[in-house]
């Protein structure tokens, strides 16, 4: 089967104008949170789903999914899937880091 789509997401942690004031450790707990995000994800991007593959990849300062599918419309659906997966991990670590 050959997929004839092909997207990738980047996610990325951009530190606030605040943050650059609070030295070394903002950038310990960005690194962490993208590490979490991807622990999180990775189950995810590895699951077998017909018509569908995907892989993700942490490289320094981001996390990049990579998605191909044969048809356009389960891949939005897949893309919409990651991105709630996305927000719903983020809030989490967020709220449980105070």
């Amino acid at each position: 089967m050959t997929y004839d789509n092909h997207t990738t997401v980047e996610v990325s942690i951009i530190k606030d104008d605040e943050d650059t004031d609070e030295g070394e450790g903002k950038d310990d707990h960005h690194y962490l949170l993208l590490r979490s995000l991807y622990h999180a994800l990775e189950p995810e991007c590895k699951a077998s789903m017909k018509d569908v593959r995907s892989s993700i990849l942490l490289d320094n300062n981001r996390i990049i999914i990579s998605i191909d599918a044969y048809d356009i419309s389960v891949m939005r659906a897949v893309l919409n899937s990651y991105i709630r997966f996305i927000s719903v991990a983020y809030r989490a670590l967020e709220v449980s880091r105070f």
